[in-house]
């Protein structure tokens, strides 16, 4: 069955893929690593460029939004597009652009979220990214919902610890912008 499924004379479903990827004992993103010869596809490299972005480094940031932009040019992806606005609403922060600039951008990720059942890992870290940059009753709002839809992966095979915190985080940040130590002190209790 390995030799007719390499040599291309047998389909798979995602059925037996998967059947046949938790036998090797291996993860679903690990088998498409080997399968893409020990590489990245050009779009997982965005989405890990994405998630080891740092925020203060503004030459980072323009050379992801190139990279995105060139990425976008050649494909049509909604997900790639989402890291743009959310690189576009980085950038105008970081160039001391009017407020209303940057979140113009990170409002397009919202409303796109706002569309989806399901919000996936990725969705949640890139919503993170960008919770700053809006009015803190949207952004409780936001954090609400992805605590909610990260208690879903509360047995992972990824620890999502960190996601729920920082969340929490950057909303004690934005009641603290507005003087409301009190709703404060009450996000930093409901972090453990």
């Amino acid at each position: 069955t390995y030799s007719r499924i390499e040599s291309g004379q047998l389909e798979v479903s995602a059925v037996l893929l998967y059947k046949l990827v938790e036998r090797l004992n291996i993860s679903m993103n690990e088998f498409f690593y080997i399968a893409q010869n020990y590489k990245a596809t050009p779009k997982q490299q965005l989405l890990q460029s994405f998630a080891r972005i740092e925020l203060t480094v503004p030459s980072e940031i323009e050379e992801q939004l190139v990279a995105t932009h060139h990425y976008l040019q050649l494909h049509n992806d909604e997900d790639v597009l989402m890291m743009h606005y959310a690189y576009k609403s980085m950038a105008a922060l970081v160039n001391v652009e009017k407020i209303d600039v940057v979140r113009a951008f990170a409002e397009k990720v919202w409303v796109r979220m706002q569309k989806l059942d399901h919000w996936y890992l990725n969705d949640l870290e890139l919503i993170n990214s960008i919770i700053l940059y809006f009015p803190l009753d949207v952004a409780r709002e936001i954090t609400q919902t992805a605590i909610r839809r990260l208690n879903a992966y509360d047995h992972f095979e990824r620890d999502t610890t960190y996601l729920k915190l920082y969340f929490r985080l950057n909303l004690t940040s934005l009641h603290l912008e507005e003087d409301k130590l009190a709703q404060c002190l009450v996000e930093l209790e409901q972090i453990q």
